[in-house]
């Protein structure tokens, strides 16, 4: 649980630093075409506009369900992984136990 709380706090930390360079490179360019407190207005309008979308995305794939839709796009995926399990077993095998451990290091124990 730790390890998914402290991931968790980087990619935010990581959203913020992106999105605040973003803010200095638009006001930075609106600078040249505006007066300095309608570019900052602008820019400020901006980072919320992107901040809502972050925190839409984030709600949306935390409602979606982690298995494949009946969508083309999941068929194929399923057909895809499918074909690859066929031709590689070995493989598969070695790929679902990374998967597993990957999962029990970011999930961490649960009773």
């Amino acid at each position: 649980m730790a390890a998914r709380a402290l991931l968790l706090i980087l990619a935010a930390g990581f959203l913020w630093i992106t999105e605040a360079f973003l803010a200095i490179g638009l006001f930075a360019l609106l600078e040249r075409h505006f007066h300095t407190p309608v570019a900052a207005l602008l820019t400020a309008a901006a980072a919320l506009v992107l901040t809502g979308l972050f925190a839409m995305i984030a709600l949306w794939r935390r409602r979606s369900s982690p298995a494949f839709g009946a969508s083309a796009l999941g068929l194929g995926t399923l057909s895809t992984v499918t074909r690859f399990a066929e031709r590689h077993p070995f493989a598969t095998v070695a790929m679902a136990a990374g998967v597993g451990v990957l999962q029990a290091v970011i999930m961490g124990r649960r009773r």
